[in-house]
């Protein structure tokens, strides 16, 4: 689909990833990718050179698993999010998120979630998918033909959030085409639970969308994210250290 005719709104669960189109084989082996460990054997191929993880068509025919990989997808940019929230030692709730594009990525992160946004788990799980989306707009965003040319960069055309929160991928691919037509309240004209922080990830995602670029959320097992959830535990165990 080109830039001109990429829908102003997508359709509810447009935004749903489906890892089947990448795997070519017996359909119950597609049953593998809910195991966190099968993800990243599989399907998902990690660059060094530009610390960014992209997807990979592979073959689940092949006997060795050196053989399996057909293609690496390096259009598609994956980036795996997780956020976390915890009273601390003072009574306080404090929340953090973790954005984790690969292994010793230079643009992985963890922050802390500022004060004027709830202390709560899915407020940090909002926040952080907007980081996600922002970076992966700022390093991989479309370059001119004549510099993708020169030295050999992709323009990247789909960037897939990889959670194991049900509650961000209900919220981005169902729930929001609702709340935006109600202006984010309920039944009852009350305000939805982290309205600002979701409205805030929808205006992000379409103005992603409208530059031609797809938004996918790829919902994993519970665990799939470890990486990332370290990196939310971390930044929330450093600000303990500091004000300790």
């Amino acid at each position: 689909m080109s830039r001109h005719s990429q829908p102003e709104w997508p359709l509810p669960n447009s935004r749903i990833f489906d890892p089947s189109q990448y795997f070519l084989g017996p359909p119950e082996r597609i049953k593998t990718l809910e195991q966190p460990s099968d993800i990243k054997h599989h399907i998902l191929s990690y660059d060094v050179g530009n610390g960014v993880t992209h997807l990979a068509f592979n073959n689940l025919k092949a006997k060795k698993r050196a053989d399996r990989t057909l293609r690496v997808d390096r259009e598609t940019v994956v980036v795996a999010v997780d956020g976390i929230a915890r009273e601390e030692e003072d009574g306080e709730e404090r929340a953090g998120y973790g954005v984790y594009f690969g292994k010793d990525s230079d643009i992985n992160l963890g922050a802390a979630v500022s004060e004027e946004h709830p202390q709560t788990k899915e407020a940090a799980l909002l926040l952080g998918a907007v980081e996600a989306l922002q970076s992966s707009l700022e390093h991989f965003s479309p370059v001119p033909e004549f510099i993708r040319k020169r030295d050999g960069q992709v323009e990247m055309k789909k960037v897939v959030i990889v959670t194991d929160s049900p509650y961000l991928v209900k919220c981005m691919a169902d729930w929001v085409w609702v709340w935006q037509s109600n202006g984010y309240q309920n039944s009852k004209g009350e305000w939805v639970s982290n309205h600002l922080e979701i409205a805030g990830l929808a205006n992000v995602c379409l103005d992603i969308e409208r530059n031609g670029i797809e938004v996918r959320f790829w919902l994993v097992e519970k665990g799939g994210v470890g990486d990332a959830r370290r990196l939310a535990e971390k930044v929330l165990d450093d600000g303990k250290e500091r004000n300790g």
